[in-house]
């Protein structure tokens, strides 16, 4: 763990040189934010549920995150034990909507507007197309996430639901 083996060779005349192999082990210090508790995937992280820490100890293949505000807010993709590092690669922001929320969405159609409210099928991000359960009849559509968690469905000119 972190051992390596690295050869080389010194150049002593000009015609000479001889072969060295150097077994070594190279440690750097860091401070990266680590789960205070259990992690689980898909829950947003809370700043009390982590901490910052000082280690020591080999490179580290994936970068870490350095502050609490890198991670506080955003999810995990997988689940993280507790006093391990959290790595930045497997960190996504937040869901704007999440299974179950609901939703308003507005229908336009030239001038025309229509407000409802539907409940999502799916967790969704903004910008993302979200399937949405209108509660009245049961009935699916997807329609477009945009910021604070509203949907929008635009119906162009000759165009039919």
């Amino acid at each position: 763990h972190g051992v390596q083996m690295w050869r080389g060779h010194i150049r002593y005349a000009e015609t000479r040189q001889l072969s060295i192999w150097a077994r070594v082990e190279v440690a750097v210090e860091y401070t990266a934010v680590v789960a205070i508790r259990d992690l689980s995937a898909d829950t947003p992280i809370e700043a009390g549920s982590v901490r910052l820490d000082t280690r020591s100890g080999p490179v580290q293949r994936e970068k870490a995150a350095v502050c609490i505000e890198d991670v506080e807010g955003r999810v995990l993709k997988r689940a993280i034990r507790a006093g391990a590092v959290i790595p930045i690669s497997i960190l996504a922001d937040a869901p704007a909507v999440r299974r179950g929320d609901v939703v308003t969405v507005e229908v336009q159609s030239g001038p025309a507007r229509l407000r409802f409210e539907a409940i999502a099928e799916k967790a969704a991000r903004d910008g993302d197309f979200v399937e949405l359960r209108n509660p009245v009849n049961g009935k699916l559509f997807r329609a477009k996430l945009s910021p604070g968690g509203r949907a929008l469905i635009v119906i162009g000119a000759g165009h039919r639901l």
